[in-house]
């Protein structure tokens, strides 16, 4: 048997919106040899809309579940006895997203948490779709590790008709991690990524200068980005083992080389210019675990 096929289904009801749902998806796999084989899965997923805003807005206890359409197909191949890679790529699409017929341009449920509409509407779209390639090395000789790398777009459709980029649309992806384990009690570790920066929307600087305050430009909602992202984690761990139980103290640096990533812009009005905040810089943890 080269070959495997999985079907299922879901049903769901929900009480709060009176809403019910099948879900069906299915998956296969053929093995090309005894290190490669080729992986396919397809579904259908539903979501039930954040209680928050069912609580807070009228009406949205009429609205549909959010529905999404996943396509994954992908290669996978055995590099060596603890070494694996594998490359896939996706497609969903989005129906039925929550938006504020007040603000058209807007997505529900990339806005802030705290930032509720007073009534909802249906319709939204979205789509996401990327490739991943990630090469996966297992414990062996001591040594153990993981390399990624990503490419995806991340889009919604506003009740103006108008596709943008959605709050974690990085666009791209790069991380390494891996650890070094000389014995049983100590063991090394670390973790690098890149990642593109994520859209945001730009101030109104005329306007923040003339109102005293930040002025979003509603005319480009998420159409400009923070810079790339990127950071360094290092770690260590000493285990104290003892009959039945164990005793880990670690020691951490988060940003070990102390890289200024931007987390957000704000207009400072007592200058009169825009300002930023930025992500933690090197930030040193350590701890203790007991395990039993």
């Amino acid at each position: 048997p080269r070959g495997t096929l999985q079907v299922g289904v879901r049903a769901d009801w929900f009480s709060v919106t009176g809403t019910g749902s099948i879900s069906p998806r299915l998956s296969a796999a053929w093995a090309l040899d005894d290190r490669t084989s080729l992986k396919a899965a397809a579904g259908v997923f539903y979501q039930h809309l954040p209680m928050l805003l069912l609580a807070r807005c009228a009406g949205s206890s009429g609205l549909d579940d959010v529905k999404a359409r996943h396509a994954v197909l992908g290669v996978e191949r055995l590099l060596t006895e603890n070494t694996r890679l594998t490359l896939e790529a996706y497609h969903k699409d989005y129906d039925d997203m929550p938006l504020d017929p007040e603000q058209p341009p807007l997505s529900v449920f990339d806005g802030k948490a705290d930032a509720v509409p007073g009534r909802l509407a249906g319709g939204g779209k979205a789509a996401s779709y990327g490739l991943e390639l990630t090469v996966q090395k297992k414990l062996a000789q001591k040594a153990y590790g993981l390399a990624s790398a990503a490419w995806a777009r991340s889009r919604y459709r506003g009740l103006d008709g108008i596709w943008r980029n959605r709050n974690y649309d990085n666009r791209f992806a790069v991380s390494v991690e891996g650890g070094y384990k000389p014995d049983r009690n100590w063991e090394f570790s670390m973790r690098w990524i890149i990642a593109g920066g994520t859209p945001y929307t730009p101030m109104d600087l005329e306007a923040c200068m003339r109102l005293h305050r930040m002025v979003l430009n509603a005319k480009e909602i998420n159409g400009s980005r923070y810079s790339a992202y990127h950071s360094m984690n290092v770690r260590f761990d000493r285990r104290f083992h003892f009959q039945s139980t164990n005793l880990i103290f670690y020691l951490s640096a988060w940003n070990v080389y102390n890289r200024k990533n931007v987390a957000q812009y704000f207009w400072n009005d007592r200058e009169q210019r825009k300002d930023v905040i930025y992500q933690w810089l090197l930030l040193p943890i350590f701890g203790l675990e007991y395990e039993m």
